[in-house]
């Protein structure tokens, strides 16, 4: 039997108990019915720029959010999540790269959640992998709980606070090495060991300001009265001094092409821009072409001083086109020929090469003429007057075609991505107008690029960034570089060439700016990557033209920088792109670990890092490869 006391005793705790119970309970909500993965499970497959959203729903009315990106030009919203009543929906999808606006709607009616669930949470181009929770409960009211990825850019500052020091202290290093040969304990620096020919010379060949060799025959009982007439022909230029600043800019284009192509990181810069605008990813790519022009002014005013009839160049360049077409054929590394991809990089490398090559066989004098007359400043560009007039040729049939060409789907002069959200999908296969259209036409939808930059946040079908419109402004594009070598070739003097390249550059830089009217989208041309718009090309040619100069000032001419690490990669820069591009996804180039900014850096510079050191080694050797 229990006493009194126990009874009492156990009725007080029966109280104290059931207090905080019933005021917990008062405040709790009922369990939700989980239509979807959980949150867990999503994050496993999250990637660095996206977020988990879930939608937890406490009313019995079925809730759906809509989703805007602000980079999104002219798009309507698109359904991002919806769920039933008195249910919770968790869904992978929502860019946290890009500013965005979240609306809620229910039984016909739409509540913007921009002020009360605010989306500006997650800050432009930052945060993620990270979730996003909107709760709506059963009196209408909005709750948002938002939890970040850690800062982003901390593994980059660590990365730079790393390797600037250290490439410091290495420029140190070889100013001390040079220094030191009296002392006789390190060997002498060669410094003249990163200037070899363009198509693979050896560390042993001779290299001076100016090269010659003279034939085997003697010239010592010449008479005087001939000696005039017969020495030009016996003493001819041999080797050129390979320009540094050239292979540099080229290897700092290739590395930066390599990180871009391995992912770049994560970082949204380090990616191609979504449509108009420009990144780090854009800049490269009609570098390498700009330089390509440069370097082929270079090798065929070499040919021409040696006497190598034109025949015979017309001979080596289409050598050289075929390989480069068919070697971007073979990196596209498939074996479906039903969805085989027809450009490339390469491809449009290759065809840019050989219109400006064509051009100057069929145009250009064999010799530096206007030299005394009142047009020898700029000679450069009145002795190929013609190759100036076959150029612009080609920017006026790019631009008739973009604006005049019809369409039987599309407006005339269409330059907008397409897709299902512009417009309200009135032009949803129109993407890059007649630029995708002509693709469309010479190699079908099937063998051009099906995942654009365009596709993810416009919703598009297939579209090709290297089709065939766009090589018109890319030869245009060379063909400027073409102009800059030129410039090299005939001034001798550090100053007129600087000065010639900085107005260049800013010349084109000012076109460019002209066309797209400074603004990202809306203008007469916007700068556009995707169909290398005569905006983007100009704008390229004048950062080219100013980034040349300021290289070759530091490097050449005031020799303060050797161009290491870039210029090893710049040497062999075929070889390396080839490599890069066969051995992606291989190990220890890449390999498979959890999605964080720290991870990625680390996967994508680490590759980087190993094709530099494998080109250095291959110059160590003296292993080039030449085409």
């Amino acid at each position: 039997e229990m006493r009194a006391d126990q009874a009492v005793f156990l009725n007080l705790c029966s109280i104290l108990c059931f207090i905080p119970t019933a005021f917990c309970s008062s405040g709790s909500r009922p369990l939700l019915k989980v239509e979807s993965e959980s949150v867990d499970e999503l994050k496993k497959r999250l990637s660095v720029n996206e977020a988990v959203f879930c939608l937890n729903n406490y009313e019995k009315v079925n809730l759906s959010v809509r989703v805007a990106y602000d980079s999104c030009y002219r798009c309507s919203d698109r359904l991002l999540v919806s769920a039933s009543g008195e249910t919770t929906v968790c869904t992978i999808g929502l860019f946290t790269d890009h500013e965005f606006t979240l609306s809620l709607q229910g039984n016909g009616q739409t509540n913007n959640l921009k002020d009360s669930c605010s989306s500006n949470c997650f800050s432009k181009h930052l945060t993620g992998p990270g979730t996003l929770n909107i709760t709506v409960l059963a009196n209408g009211s909005c709750e948002v709980l938002a939890r970040e990825g850690p800062w982003p850019y901390m593994p980059l500052i660590g990365l730079l606070g790393i390797l600037l020091p250290f490439s410091l202290l290495w420029s140190i290093g070889k100013y001390v090495m040079t220094k030191c040969n009296p002392l006789r304990w390190c060997p002498p620096f060669d410094n003249e060991a990163l200037v070899k020919a363009d198509l693979g010379f050896h560390k042993s060949d001779r290299v001076d300001d100016i090269d010659t060799q003279v034939e085997s025959r003697s010239i010592v009982n010449i008479r005087d009265e001939d000696r005039q007439t017969l020495l030009p022909s016996l003493v001819r230029p041999q080797i050129r001094r390979r320009l540094r600043s050239l292979d540099t800019l080229r290897g700092l284009s290739l590395t930066i092409m390599i990180f871009v192509n391995y992912g770049g990181g994560g970082y949204w810069f380090f990616n191609h821009s979504t449509w108009n605008g420009l990144t780090v990813a854009d800049l490269v790519f009609p570098w390498f072409v700009f330089i390509l022009g440069t370097s082929a002014a270079i090798s065929l005013n070499s040919l021409d001083n040696r006497g190598t009839s034109r025949w015979r160049i017309l001979l080596k360049v289409l050598r050289r086109f075929i390989i480069l077409f068919g070697l971007g054929l073979l990196l596209n590394q498939t074996n479906e020929l039903s969805t085989y991809r027809v450009p490339g990089v390469l491809q449009r490398l290759a065809v840019s090469y050989l219109g400006v090559s064509l051009m100057h066989l069929l145009f250009a004098p064999k010799r530096d003429r206007n030299t005394d007359k009142v047009f020898a400043p700029v000679r450069e560009m009145v002795n190929h007057w013609i190759e100036w007039i076959i150029a612009l040729l080609l920017v006026l049939v790019w631009l008739l075609f973009t604006f005049l060409l019809h369409d039987p789907e599309c407006p005339r002069g269409y330059l907008d991505p397409g897709g299902v959200l512009v417009d309200r999908g009135r032009h949803a296969n129109c993407t890059g107008g007649a630029a995708g259209y002509i693709d469309k036409l010479i190699f079908t939808s099937q063998h051009i690029y099906s995942t654009p930059t365009c596709k993810e946040l416009y919703l598009t079908g297939s579209y090709d960034p290297e089709g065939a419109l766009g090589s018109l402004t890319s030869i245009f594009l060379a063909f400027l570089g073409m102009h800059a070598g030129r410039i090299l070739l005939t001034h001798t003097d550090d100053k007129p060439r600087l000065i010639r390249w900085l107005v260049c550059g800013i010349f084109w830089g000012a076109v460019g700016t002209a066309l797209c009217e400074g603004k990202q989208n809306g203008g007469l041309i916007p700068i556009n990557k995707n169909l290398w718009s005569l905006s983007f090309v100009t704008v390229m040619a004048g950062t080219a033209y100013i980034l040349l100069a300021v290289l070759y000032y530091i490097i050449d001419a005031k020799k303060l920088w050797l161009g290491a690490p870039f210029v090893y990669p710049g040497m062999n820069s075929i070889l390396v792109y080839a490599g890069s591009e066969t051995l992606a996804g291989w190990f220890p180039f890449s390999w498979h670990a959890q999605q964080s900014y720290l991870n990625l850096l680390a996967e994508d510079f680490t590759g980087v890092a190993l094709w530099v050191i494998i080109a250095y080694y291959l110059y160590t050797i003296d292993f080039f490869v030449k085409i």
